[in-house]
């Protein structure tokens, strides 16, 4: 997949809809902060290895972008992957601490799906993934723009990646977060009824 985007449509119903982008490289819209965080990574960077975790950790970042960005465990595999360290724009946005939490205890069903996902694209990618996501919802286009980056570390390759991750639209607290999740639960009810796709 290395230089290129692929682009997901989904669309649940009516006035509902997601886009998702994935690539290795910045989307044209993409945060400067996340290019940023991206030019970080790459200047740590060694001859046949990634950057080192313990270079990127939280407490080294600036802190208006550590606020952004969580670093995640992945040396015992994605299924138990685990956030060690979490800024606090993103504990607002969750609404609790994420700290030492696998990510199978924060997600469920299909962002838990979509989260392990993305993990595993970032291990086949083997460098950099950059994902943008918007959700219609009547009027409004919501959504995030994510950057995950492998981090080497204990003799592996990739043992931990490092998040960076800024909302779109209005999205700013949990609340918000919540209130876009039961829209979205909704639409996709209300297309599985009228497509018929239940179980």
């Amino acid at each position: 997949m290395p230089g290129k985007a692929v682009l997901v449509f989904a669309r649940f119903a009516g006035n509902f809809g997601m886009w998702e982008t994935h690539g290795t490289t910045p989307h044209a819209d993409c945060p400067a902060m996340l290019v940023g965080l991206h030019g970080l990574w790459a200047a740590k960077a060694r001859p046949g290895r990634h950057a080192d975790a313990d270079a990127l950790a939280l407490d080294r970042l600036p802190r208006a972008l550590a606020d952004h960005c969580a670093l995640v465990d992945l040396r015992w595999g994605i299924p138990q992957a685990r956030y060690t360290h979490v800024g606090n724009t993103l504990v607002k946005l969750y609404g609790a601490p994420l700290a030492g939490r696998h990510l199978s205890a924060v997600y469920s069903g299909n962002v838990l799906a979509e989260v392990r996902g993305a993990y595993a694209r970032l291990m086949e990618a083997d460098g950099p993934l950059f994902t943008e996501r918007t959700f219609r919802v009547f009027d409004a286009k919501l959504g995030y723009h994510r950057l995950l980056l492998p981090l080497s570390g204990e003799g592996r390759r990739v043992s931990h990646a490092l998040l960076g991750l800024v909302p779109k639209g209005n999205v700013r607290s949990a609340i918000d977060w919540r209130t876009l999740e039961a829209e979205l639960a909704l639409a996709d009810l209300v297309g599985e009824e009228r497509h018929g796709t239940g179980p």
